[in-house]
């Protein structure tokens, strides 16, 4: 009954936090359908589509992530004038999210991938998107709306979702942790491959073992622990930071607080769909270290968390009362 409480207590703590996120928006489609024959035009299958959906992707499944959670959230990032960019907003709008500081480009295009699945497989994904970075103009609004941001909204979370689509430029990354450091708010990263670097001082370091890999020349697997710790310390020494939290897909997540490494394993799932399960691990992790969980509390709900929502076709965010009564019981 004591680690219930304790649990319910910190699940009170969330639902009182603000988060700011700021990142790539994208929106993500799926064609449902059957496939019951093959093209007489070519040797590829025939969907037959029986349903359409669209939801927020990339900042905006972390956006919706800690919303769930309880959390008040903002989100800044780029759209682009069209169907997509409005759809976006009306989306993360419905979903209870503060859009008032989404950027419009008029030269840019909205990021959009859908996907095509039949029997619950993805058999296809199509991307639209531009991933140059962003030129010096948007850059200025950019950083303009963030400041207008944390004046405005007062998050104690700043969460920086990056998936190298351009918005995060190495001025607007050390221009937002700056401002977020020099008023004590706790900044988290899930970065990729070409910023990997950037991100000195964050609270939060969130990659996967396929980014740590690319980014660093390694060639590691989740197995080797002794391996994987001379590399964050090499990492924590180059790009002081926080805390690292490695995820390591069905092998579970890796916590280094620059002294100490610990190895959370995955619990059994019955896995549908990984998509989106980087996203709901660093949204639980960083709002509960930013709430004030114990690292070892944050990481475990976070590794939960993001095999609970493994279980559940496409891009989806975890939903509080169903992540409560896994952790009452486990963590």
């Amino acid at each position: 009954m004591k680690k219930q409480k304790e649990i319910r207590d910190l699940f009170d703590r969330l639902g009182r936090m603000r988060a700011l996120v700021i990142g790539d928006l994208m929106l993500d489609s799926y064609l449902w359908g059957e496939v019951e024959r093959i093209s007489p035009e070519s040797p590829v299958p025939v969907v037959d589509v029986k349903g359409e959906d669209h939801r927020p992707g990339g900042a905006g499944n972390v956006a919706l992530n800690l919303r769930a959670l309880g959390a008040g959230v903002s989100l800044l990032s780029l759209i682009g004038n069209d169907e997509t960019g409005r759809q976006l907003k009306k989306l993360l709008s419905g979903s209870d999210i503060d859009t008032d500081f989404l950027v419009v480009s008029h030269g840019r295009p909205s990021t959009r991938k859908t996907r095509i699945l039949g029997r619950n497989q993805q058999m296809i994904r199509i991307d639209r998107e531009e991933r140059q970075a962003i030129p010096k103009e948007l850059e200025e609004e950019v950083l303009a709306r963030y400041k207008k941001a944390l004046e405005a909204q007062r998050p104690e979370l700043v969460l920086i979702q990056d998936y190298n689509k351009g918005l995060l430029t190495p001025a607007v990354i050390r221009q937002v942790t700056e401002a977020a450091r020099e008023k004590n708010i706790f900044v988290a990263v899930d970065p990729k491959k070409e910023n990997f670097l950037n991100y000195r001082g964050v609270d939060l370091f969130k990659p996967n073992l396929k980014e740590l890999n690319d980014s660093l020349g390694c060639r590691l697997d989740g197995r080797q622990y002794d391996a994987i710790r001379n590399v964050l310390e090499s990492l924590h020494r180059h790009m002081p930071h926080g805390h690292t939290l490695l995820t390591l897909s069905a092998g579970g997540v890796i916590h280094f607080d620059g002294q100490e490494m610990k190895h959370f394993a995955a619990h059994q799932r019955k896995v549908a769909d990984v998509s989106g399960a980087g996203d709901t691990v660093i949204s639980v992790a960083a709002l509960a270290m930013a709430a004030g969980a114990p690292s070892d509390v944050a990481v475990a709900l976070a590794n939960l968390a993001g095999g609970l929502v493994c279980e559940e076709v496409g891009v989806v965010p975890i939903m509080q009362e169903r992540l409560f009564g896994e952790a009452a019981r486990i963590v």
